[in-house]
């Protein structure tokens, strides 16, 4: 790369910051675009060519990504740039040509309060085995929540917690606890090899930043059992599908093991998505949790297969710290901080969500 194209690629990943934005995307035939809460903007007039892209892009992967990237015509990994600013990054073809996403990685962890959860997620803090589930949309922020939950235990306990990652994104500095991030492909071929270290290690907690087969399942659960505190992250759109989804990865002839497992070690679910705030407000996209925590009437609904009821009990377990995304959202445009507008865009049914505004 030029001194030219390198301070040109140096300045867009500054502005990244300076415009307050989470992404930057490249791609053939377009300027680069930064993504600000839910729009894109233009962040030069600039259009890219296929090679302006290699340049800024090839420098910062080693001779064996490349190989891959030229084989499987993807690559996602982490890096920290000499400013220190340090970015997931996303490679991929498209119309033949390289694209890639670049997303921010923030140098400071936030704490459940400034990502905007609510206190009772704190009870979380507090357990010592089991399975606990992150989920969300994609680009819905559960890593940042995740990431949380680590640095406080890091902060607060003397725990050994191994990580696997798929890339490493957060960088944790020990504090109180032991924390040692295993990224895959690099610190252990796969989740499942690194899964299965895991059951043969002495430590208190694991975080596993994808579950991709059932097998992987298998041995989470299998965690799970063995006291350790498990915490998973899971692509799903709310806490029902998510639970779904775990026990989706096993055959119908083993699912009602399964959801006998899953009803004694599932201690929480926090089902997040991020929508944008009201504009008089200029906080950008608002957390809006979906929360689930382990009590009879869910322990029953898993092991029973009555999982229709997950939704009732999220509606009227407000003292057991439960709260429907419906609900959460409800509070946040009778506080202002969401307009009714955009809120309605997101539930299915628009008349009953009105009558929860206005009880």
């Amino acid at each position: 790369m030029s001194s030219l194209d390198k301070l040109q690629f140096d300045n867009l990943l500054t502005q990244v910051i300076e415009q307050g934005a989470s992404d930057l995307y490249l791609s053939m035939g377009n300027p680069p675009m930064f993504k600000i809460a839910d729009q894109l903007v233009p962040a030069s007039q600039d259009i890219l060519t296929a090679v302006k892209i290699e340049e800024f892009v090839f420098p910062l992967i080693t001779p064996e990504q490349k190989s891959l990237l030229i084989k499987e015509k993807a690559l996602v990994f982490s890096h920290t740039f000499a400013s220190g600013l340090r970015f997931k990054i996303n490679l991929f073809y498209q119309k033949g040509s390289l694209a890639a996403s670049l997303r921010f990685i923030p140098p400071n962890i936030r704490t459940i309060k400034e990502i905007g959860l609510p206190k009772q997620v704190e009870r979380i803090f507090d357990l010592e085995s089991g399975l606990i589930i992150i989920a969300g949309p994609v680009s819905s922020g559960k890593t940042v929540t995740t990431v949380a939950l680590i640095e406080h235990l890091n902060t607060h306990k003397q725990l050994r917690i191994v990580t696997l990652e798929k890339p490493i994104e957060f960088i944790f500095v020990n504090k109180k606890s032991i924390i040692q991030q295993r990224e895959i492909g690099s610190d252990t071929p796969s989740f499942l090899e690194g899964l299965t270290d895991c059951l043969e290690t002495d430590l208190n907690v694991i975080v596993v930043s994808q579950i991709e087969s059932r097998e992987e399942a298998e041995k989470v659960l299998e965690l799970a059992q063995q006291g350790r505190l498990v915490i998973i992250n899971l692509t799903a759109d709310s806490v029902l599908a998510a639970i779904t989804k775990l026990i989706a990865f096993f055959d119908d002839s083993e699912q009602g093991r399964i959801r006998a497992i899953l009803s004694q070690v599932l201690q929480a679910i926090i089902c997040q998505k991020l929508i944008p705030g009201a504009p008089d407000k200029n906080k950008g996209l608002i957390v809006v949790p979906e929360i689930l925590f382990q009590t009879n009437a869910v322990r029953n609904s898993i092991q029973d297969n009555k999982l229709d009821q997950i939704k009732n009990i999220l509606r009227i377990s407000a003292k057991q710290g439960m709260v429907s995304f419906e609900q959460s959202l409800a509070s946040l445009v009778k506080q202002g901080e969401i307009a009714e507008k955009e809120a309605l865009e997101y539930v299915a049914d628009k008349e009953e969500f009105k009558q929860m505004l206005n009880a």
